[in-house]
This record gives C-alpha cells, structure tokens and sequence, in this order.
C-alpha cells in the first residue's frame, strides 16, 4: 500500500512537470492540440526515458490504455518493439538526446501491441530542447496493411518471374512505346542473340526484325495503344 501511495506521488509529480514543460516548450497550444486530436497519428512524450504523455491514437495502435502506460518505468516503452528493434531504437534515442540541438528521425519498425499482433508503424522522432530538458517526441502510424498489400506484390511479381523465365515458349514484354523491357530464355534461344542485346531497345531497332515487317509490326502497335487487341500473327 507505501509503494503504491509512493508511485502515484511519482507518477502526479510527473504529471505536473510534464505539464510545465508542454507549456514552456511546445508553443504555440494551438499546434500541440492539432497534434494531439489527430485520428490518424499516435503521439508520446518522453522525458528520462519514461513516457509522460500518449494521445488516444497511440493507445488504439498499441493496444495499451493510458492507465496501463502511466504506470510504466523509465525504458519500459521498449516492450512495444519486438526483440530485434529494441537496442536501434534505444541507440537512436540515446543519440538524439546527447544532442546539443533538436533532432528529428524517421523509420519504420515492427511492433508488437498488448494481445501480441505484429504491427509496422512508421516512426517519427523529434527532440525539443530548452536548457538542461531535452523532451522526446514520438509520432506513429500504423502502416500494416501498406506493408502486408507490399509483400502480396512483392510475391505475385516473384511468381510472373517464375512463371514467365519458364514458359515453354518464346516470349517478349513491350510497353506501349514499344521498348522491350524483357524477354525470356526461350526467345533468346530461338533468336540466338543474348539478352543485352534486345532488352532496352526499341522493337524496330532490334536485327531479329526484317525490315519488311516493320510498317505492319507498327500498324499493329498503334492499334494496340489504342486499345484494339490484335489477333496472333505469324512473322519470319
């Protein structure tokens, strides 16, 4: 029950140099207001290494209330990092704060919230000093599904690429320029020239093209880019 009445004395003297410092060193109000009300944004606040304020937002993102932070020690934030995060983000903590001016600091990192999710959230840091106080100011975004819709891209390009390096039959990927951007193995051993020397170039220029084709090779371009799909053609 000591330890208790102690730690709440702590924690509502904390309070009340928090709010001194807010006042003395995030003006104009108005801002800090605008900050702090974002629906998209998590904010905290650290001063010693002990977080001293959150908003709302940073509470939805981690999982954890406002009653449960207020409680927390100096460096105990760190249990919202997953392992591997954890001595980057105190170093680079660490360095901003050893800072002689404000810092500012921006990455993403993979957290973990209170039920155990994996969370990526883009991270940004700014230190604001005035004196002997140096305050650390965290903002954060919840970037999951950006990153989850990055690693289905990442795999269905991985897959085309497999896909189309094993296709067992000459193929050639243009763009409406007409600039070959690839090509794949069976193409190339069906021409004999390598991929350096087609990749790159404009279909017109490439010597695995008769000339003769030429004028209708373009027709049939023009018409594609205009949005006429063109039947298959057979050509030497």
């Amino acid at each position: 029950m000591v330890n208790r009445e102690r730690s709440e004395r702590e924690v509502n003297k904390v309070n009340r140099e928090m709010e001194k410092l807010l006042d003395e060193l995030m003006k104009p109000k108005d801002f800090i207001v605008h900050i702090i009300d974002q629906p998209l944004v998590g904010m905290a606040i650290l001063l010693d290494f002990r977080i001293i304020f959150v908003n709302q937002k940073a509470t939805e993102i981690f999982e954890y209330s406002i009653d449960d932070v207020q409680w927390w020690g100096p460096h105990e934030f760190i249990k919202v990092l997953i392992p591997r995060e954890r001595k980057m983000v105190l170093t680079l903590i660490e360095k901003c704060m050893r800072l002689k001016e404000s810092a500012f600091e921006r990455l993403q990192i993979q957290c973990v919230t209170k039920s155990g999710k994996i969370i990526w959230v883009e991270f940004f840091a700014r230190t604001i000093k005035k004196g002997n106080k140096t305050i650390f100011v965290g903002f954060f975004i919840d970037i999951t599904e950006q990153k989850d819709a990055e690693k289905k891209l990442k795999d269905l390009v991985k897959k085309y690429k497999m896909l189309f390096e094993n296709f067992p039959h000459p193929l050639l990927l243009m763009n409406k320029k007409g600039t070959i951007l690839d090509v794949n193995p069976e193409l190339l051993k069906l021409t004999g020239y390598s991929r350096e020397e087609v990749v790159g170039k404009n279909y017109y220029e490439t010597p695995a093209i008769f000339q003769k084709d030429l004028p209708m090779l373009f027709e049939r371009l023009i018409n594609w880019v205009g949005g006429h799909p063109q039947p298959p053609l057979e050509i030497q």
